[in-house]
């Protein structure tokens, strides 16, 4: 337990050393084509479609290493979450992602299209918006987190649950 906490812990650091200049323009043509609806800075945006918004990370050349999982929601004011009943935490998706014109789901470079209500499976981590770091957009009123400091930043896609995440059989009876 001891060696997986210094794993994480290390991840997290090494993400943090390799992110502090990796901002850079969307590199996504209908991202940037978007103005109207897309607010960007030097890396890290935010879309907003038909009620709906997403938080974008700046682009990275490492993921943090934590197993994150949940349901992507939509909260009442319109920010697409990942639910850890009962809270809804708001999603910073990978650089490139796009926010369909419903509002309803996410092209995810690499993976697909995420839905809400999808079950996700990520590699990735929890940032504190107010920690400074240079992958996370300025929040809109729409996921302005209320009692949590942190976002979830979903950063590695999977199909399902890493192994490691799949509950253990019964004990034989």
């Amino acid at each position: 337990m001891e060696n997986r906490a210094l794993a994480v812990a290390g991840g997290i650091v090494a993400f943090t050393l390799t992110t502090g200049c990796a901002g850079s323009a969307p590199d996504n043509p209908a991202t940037a084509a978007r103005s109207p609806s897309t607010t960007s800075t030097a890396g890290p945006s935010v879309q907003h479609e038909n009620g709906s918004v997403i938080l974008l990370s700046a682009e990275v050349d490492g993921v943090m290493d934590a197993s994150l999982s949940g349901v992507i929601v939509r909260t009442e004011p319109g920010c697409l979450a990942l639910t850890d009943d009962p809270t809804d935490i708001p999603v910073l998706w990978p650089h490139g992602a796009t926010l369909s014109a419903d509002g309803m789901s996410v092209d995810v470079p690499d993976f697909g299209t995420v839905t809400v209500g999808d079950e996700v499976w990520a590699g990735g981590g929890y940032i504190n918006p107010g920690s400074g770091e240079p992958i996370v957009p300025t929040f809109p009123e729409e996921c302005a987190p209320s009692g949590d400091t942190s976002v979830a930043a979903l950063q590695a896609f999977t199909e399902g649950p890493p192994p490691w995440d799949v509950a253990s059989p019964g004990p034989p009876s």
